[in-house]
């Protein structure tokens, strides 16, 4: 897809085995006059905890805001493999973060598109972030 059109869900991966698939993360649409994040709002692939299977890849997130303030998150990232002993596979590849908006002077939080990582170091693709305020 185009990296300001935010709109697939992340690939699955694997949860335990190759008959126990990973969920890929989801897809977030937001369309509002104005948005106060303070939280978090993640399209997050999920961990694998398998040796040679990789982990969900990151979905996306799809902002359309007149006004956005808060401190809060936007993540995408990849599941995380913490259980690689083998280097056989990787945590999952990142999603796309888009974000419209008139106004974001007041927002002072994070997009976090990175692919987390295994316990050897192995990662996928990074992601995408565009942001227009």
């Amino acid at each position: 897809g185009r990296y300001f059109e935010a709109e697939f869900p992340g690939s699955a991966g694997y949860y335990r085995n190759s008959s126990e698939p990973g969920r890929g993360g989801g897809v977030i649409g937001i369309a509002a006059n104005a948005l106060v994040l303070d939280g978090t709002s993640k399209a997050q692939g999920q961990k694998t905890y398998h040796d040679d299977l990789p982990a969900g890849a990151g979905g996306s997130i799809h902002v359309d805001v007149g006004m956005l303030t808060g401190a809060g998150t936007f993540s995408v990232e990849g599941g995380r493999n913490p259980d690689n002993f083998r280097d056989t596979a990787a945590a999952g590849a990142s999603g796309c973060t888009r974000v419209f908006g008139g106004e974001g002077a007041g927002f002072t939080g994070v997009y976090r598109t990175a692919s987390d990582g295994s316990s050897r170091n192995t990662v996928s693709g990074a992601g995408a972030t565009y942001v227009k305020l």
